[in-house]
């Protein structure tokens, strides 16, 4: 029997559209997809005309944006309605809301169409598997199904990460992913020449969805593990990545000066501008020190060392 899906549609200015999202993340939801009609013009966006049916994105405006959220009716759905209604209600945001029943197998099909292939600095290209795309000799290409896992690339935090990764991977390094979701981030590290990648997410979801990318990108350098954060890791990693919500990540925290190599590098992201002093608090804590940083539209990417071993 095909599952059900509730489509939560909710319509706001695009001034507004942080907000929204910060919502959802505040509850631990990730799996955003959101219609924007600022995409549009977008300089980085590749051959943009082929993708996007401007009427449909633009039939409220151009002021107007769609965020959309599938929430299984396996869950207390009509409680998580009203969460967010009252939560969007608090912050005094003028919006439309719509919902309707949707088949699993509709909802893995539908929503492909909002996802496409882009570039992350000029030297990461994020592709679809449906999409074709020719890579340039300087360019990673990774390809990517997400499924029902986080890890499009496409919110900041996920973009923050992929850029902290590129500045500090070495050939070589024994990585961590950590709450991997669809495994974009080590398959990253993977074909960063990594010597080996692990990568760990108590979802079964995501576990079948980072499985699936790995072969799909035909690495063998990674292994995704089922798992609880770094329960049971003892091999000392070179650096440890992390784009998870802020309160997860402290209590990470303490496992990762366990199995980081003295001179690695803990990347963190999911971190909202109200969190930072908890993060830091916490760091602190175990004698850890931010070296890095990159901030975007309100959330934040760290770049985190043991203190006394500054790169």
């Amino acid at each position: 029997m095909d599952n059900s899906y509730l489509e939560i549609k909710i319509k706001v200015n695009i001034q507004n559209l942080e907000k929204i999202e910060n919502i959802f993340y505040k509850l631990g939801r990730f799996e955003l997809y959101v219609e924007d009609p600022r995409y549009l013009y977008e300089e980085n966006s590749l051959n943009l005309d082929t993708y996007f049916n401007e009427d449909e994105i633009l039939v409220d405006g151009k002021e107007i944006c769609t965020v959309k959220y599938y929430i299984s009716e396996r869950e207390n759905v009509a409680e998580f309605l009203n969460i967010i209604k009252s939560m969007i209600q608090y912050e005094n945001i003028e919006f439309s809301f719509e919902t309707q029943e949707v088949i699993e197998e509709d909802w893995a099909n539908n929503w492909k169409k909002y996802y496409h292939t882009f570039k992350i600095d000029n030297k990461v290209v994020i592709k679809p598997e449906w999409e074709n795309y020719e890579k340039l000799d300087n360019e990673i290409l990774i390809n990517i199904d997400p499924g029902m896992a986080f890890g499009t690339g496409t919110h900041e935090t996920t973009k923050l990460c992929i850029q902290m990764m590129c500045k500090y991977m070495k050939d070589g390094y024994f990585v961590y992913d950590v709450g991997t979701g669809s495994g974009i981030l080590g398959i990253l590290a993977a074909k960063l020449n990594a010597r080996k990648v692990v990568a760990i997410d108590l979802d079964k979801v995501s576990v079948s969805a980072a499985n699936y990318n790995v072969k799909l990108n035909d690495i063998s350098n990674i292994e995704v593990i089922e798992g609880n954060l770094l329960d049971n890791m003892s091999e000392k990693g070179n650096i440890v990545v992390a784009n998870i919500i802020a309160e997860i990540i402290c209590d990470l925290i303490p496992d990762v000066t366990k199995v980081m190599d003295k001179d690695g590098v803990f990347i963190i992201s999911g971190i909202i501008e109200d969190k930072v002093n908890l993060i830091k608090n916490n760091l602190d804590k175990y004698n850890m020190e931010i070296i890095d940083e990159i901030m975007e539209n309100g959330w934040c990417a760290f770049a985190v060392k043991i203190k006394g071993n500054m790169v």
